[in-house]
């Protein structure tokens, strides 16, 4: 398959990159003839050169010879690649045709994906390599873009509340405002292809797979696969977070609750204390989201403040849970630290394992400021990027908006 364009490739699914030259180049490592090549390298030091590959980097080293990819499989099943936390990509929805595009930082460039599960298809969420989206005729889903396997969930008529007669604008494809998984689905395989080429399973082990989702007017919902419809949790939330091996989820007001779900769910306030009003408090004309993310084993809350009229983000503030004093406190920089913030779940990422990159700022989507996802046409900021040191606000990386799916950021796990 041909690249699409001079800053895009193609990846095709559950194979190579596509567009990897498989000729021999000048310079290259012929190994037709050698039966083992770690003889020149030793075992230990192949699977360190792996462990700090991300996913473009692993499909062109196992694509070099069968001892290297021998050695890639032996490293993907003793999950040595997840040691290492990946720089998260921008998932994209393309205006023309809808298929989605992966924006990699660390590449600068967008490769796409072969996924014909997401044609006109919506995300609102990722975690554990997965991506929760519901279709066109509200059917929500599980996928995994790499795999191509699909999970059914519940779909959204299910859910407890619908939306009031006064808000017919708002679509039921833009029902969910954000969700996550508790952990990843049980290990499923791709092996019937013969479903209208999807990998369809309707229920896997639900224990521990759980999908929390924020809706309608931030009211909380959580099922699993399996289920015959969403179960509710409560009101007025804004983002949620599994911490320290706990549901937490934060409410508009900065109350920090504890979020159950036993046989009788159920949602208790931390009793944490607000931050400093002169803190939260913003002009008539600014609006305000909050985002938890945990950094370096620390629970942090995230207030992104924009101007209403415009959306546009002009500042973001950051405050660290001190759990023994019970209050929140301002954090004023992050070291090495790099936040990517949005509609996905946040995440924290050391600047020091990718060159190029600086810690003490933090990656933030701009289309979550979005009430009622619209079509946006035209160049539009899509990503921006926030310095701690002094407050600064840039853009950094444009792209027309599709009325399809915000911009997400997706963590591959391979």
């Amino acid at each position: 398959m041909a690249s699409l364009s001079a800053d895009c490739n193609t990846i095709a699914t559950c194979s190579t990159i596509s567009g990897t030259n498989r000729k021999k180049l000048k310079n290259t490592i012929d190994c037709h003839d050698v039966k083992n090549i770690t003889v020149a390298l030793p075992e230990d030091i192949m699977m360190l050169i792996i462990s700090k590959l991300d996913l473009v980097g692993f499909h062109c080293f196992s694509a070099v010879c069968r001892s290297w990819q021998a050695m890639a499989i032996a490293a993907k099943k003793i999950r040595l690649l997840h040691l290492r936390p990946q720089l998260p990509w921008l998932m994209l929805f393309s205006l023309e045709d809808h298929h989605p595009g992966f924006f990699s930082l660390s590449h600068a460039k967008v490769f796409r994906l072969e996924l014909p599960e997401a044609y006109g298809a919506r995300s609102f969420g990722s975690n554990w390599g997965w991506l929760i989206m519901v279709d066109k005729m509200g059917c929500n889903f599980l996928l995994n873009p790499f795999t191509r396997v699909v999970i059914e969930l519940p779909p959204q008529a299910t859910l407890p509340v619908q939306l009031p007669s006064y808000m017919p604008y708002v679509q039921n494809d833009n029902f969910i405002d954000k969700a996550m998984l508790l952990s990843p689905p049980a290990a499923v395989t791709n092996n019937n292809s013969n479903l209208d080429d999807k990998n369809i399973v309707p229920s896997v082990g639900t224990d521990d797979c759980v999908v929390i989702a924020i809706y309608c007017m931030h009211d909380l919902a959580f099922c699993r696969p399996g289920d015959e419809k969403w179960t509710a949790l409560g009101k007025k939330f804004r983002d949620i977070i599994f911490y320290d091996g706990r549901l937490y989820a934060i409410t508009e007001q900065c109350d920090l609750k504890f979020v159950e779900l036993g046989p009788h769910p159920k949602v208790t306030s931390c009793n944490i204390a607000r931050p400093a009003e002169e803190d939260l408090c913003l002009p008539t004309n600014m609006g305000k989201s909050f985002y938890l993310v945990e950094c370096l084993g620390e629970l942090l809350m995230v207030m992104k403040c924009y101007l209403r009229d415009s959306l546009s983000t002009v500042l973001l503030k950051i405050f660290k849970l001190d759990p023994k004093g019970r209050k929140w406190t301002k954090v004023k920089e992050l070291g090495d630290q790099m936040l990517f913030i949005g509609t996905s779940t946040a995440l924290s990422v050391s600047a020091r394992d990718y060159p190029g990159f600086r810690g003490n700022c933090i990656y933030f989507t701009e289309a979550d400021n979005l009430p009622v996802l619209e079509a946006i046409v035209g160049g539009r900021t899509v990503v921006g990027l926030f310095h701690l040191e002094d407050n600064s606000n840039e853009p950094f990386f444009s792209k027309p908006i599709s009325s399809v799916s915000p911009p997400i950021w997706f963590a591959p796990i391979f």
